[in-house]
């Protein structure tokens, strides 16, 4: 399954965020070795051995794509999902 948005396309192996300049960064999901998320943005942010990357949090699809991260590395998004519900119910 693949979802989009107009700056990110995500499936069970890749993430490609597009920025403003139509620049892509392309992720591999195995490669992910944190997420984290900032509440004073309103941003995720994935950090890899080589780089780290964040987005806005608002789209379509982003509490499946954490789901996604975590059953393919095992790390835990929980975190995250509870920032995200919190400052969009709370």
């Amino acid at each position: 399954m693949e979802f989009k948005n107009a700056r990110i396309v995500f499936d069970e192996t890749n993430i490609s965020i597009t920025n403003f300049n139509k620049k892509v960064t392309q992720i591999n999901i195995m490669e992910i070795k944190s997420v984290s998320h900032n509440s004073f943005t309103n941003r995720i942010k994935i950090t890899t051995l080589n780089n780290s990357k964040s987005f806005n949090q608002n789209f379509k699809g982003v509490e499946h794509l954490l789901d996604t991260i975590t059953t393919q590395t095992g790390i835990s998004t929980e975190k995250v999902k509870q920032r995200i519900n919190a400052f969009n119910f709370g």
